[in-house]
């Protein structure tokens, strides 16, 4: 086979993985989305409060309003990077095991054929296959796709779980039976508490780790010698 038709069939081989890739992408986003929209659907009925008009604890009900809000954005970031690196991720090792297989099957009939009594086409498609199935296998490490998703959905259920409070404690202090003075108190105390657990589900997940990529092993002039 010509070298051009060679060039061609590695080509072919990239852009179908590619294709399978997004294709699995789509579909898991799809259906990330549709779960994660009807979790935000039932929480939706703690996130909408009514403060109170009264002037002593007005500006203390605002920030708590404030917070929940902040909480409602914060969540909405995180859900849209855990929907989507979800979704790479699924993907990556989806296309991975596929392109393994494979592999698999064509080595274990080169191994009984023997390398040298294979065709050049097939080798080739081996190797392509091979290289393709080392790059979708490296990337979700080198990404840290699998932990920035489970800490990313750590923060969002960590915000959920303050929306939670502010929403108890509100419904709680709506009772006739606890006196404006008494809610005055305890807002000074429940927002302190509240904002030093809000500190805690701040942070950007994001993950890369260099030491997966191993660029020592794959420098093309380690062995070239140096004439002195």
């Amino acid at each position: 086979m010509p070298n051009k038709n060679l060039l061609l069939l590695s080509l072919s081989i990239v852009v179908l993985s590619l294709v399978i890739f997004y294709g699995f992408h789509s579909i898991t986003k799809k259906r990330a989305g549709e779960y994660l929209h009807h979790l935000e659907s039932a929480e939706s009925q703690i996130t909408n409060i009514e403060y109170s008009s009264n002037e002593d604890s007005l500006s203390k009900n605002l920030a708590l309003v404030n917070i929940m809000n902040f909480c409602e954005d914060a969540k909405d970031h995180h859900s849209s990077v855990l929907v989507n690196l979800f979704s790479y991720y699924n993907a990556t090792i989806i296309v991975f095991h596929l392109l393994t297989v494979i592999s698999a099957i064509l080595a274990l009939f080169i191994a009984n054929k023997g390398w040298t009594n294979v065709g050049s086409p097939i080798k080739f498609f081996f190797l392509v296959l091979a290289g393709c199935a080392a790059f979708y296998g490296l990337f979700p490490s080198i990404f840290g796709q699998k932990e920035t998703v489970t800490k990313n959905l750590e923060a969002y259920l960590c915000f959920t779980e303050i929306q939670i409070d502010i929403h108890s404690y509100h419904h709680l202090s709506s009772l006739d039976s606890v006196s404006n003075k008494n809610k005055i108190k305890e807002l000074d105390v429940f927002i302190p508490a509240i904002s030093k657990n809000l500190k805690t589900c701040l942070d950007i997940y994001i993950g890369l780790d260099h030491s997966e990529i191993g660029s020592q092993d794959i420098n093309p002039l380690k062995n070239i010698p140096i004439k002195e």
